[in-house]
């Protein structure tokens, strides 16, 4: 039983850490700080998915979700 709680509440708080309104308000802070001048934003943005959506997968296998 607290391991299903764990569980739970484990999941509750990736939903929360990795909803789409996170996702994007941290690469869009992280964006207006990183300036590579010979790549467009959407590009820089690009970049950013591709690292939130790896960054994302190991975090969550590591809680074991």
């Amino acid at each position: 039983m607290a391991k299903e709680k764990q569980i739970m509440l484990a999941k509750m708080i990736a939903d929360e850490m990795f909803s789409e309104e996170a996702k994007d308000e941290l690469i869009a802070e992280l964006n207006k700080s990183i300036d590579i001048p010979i790549i467009s934003e959407k590009t820089e943005r690009a970049i950013l998915e591709a690292l939130w959506k790896i960054i994302k997968g190991v975090l969550l296998k590591r809680l074991g979700l």
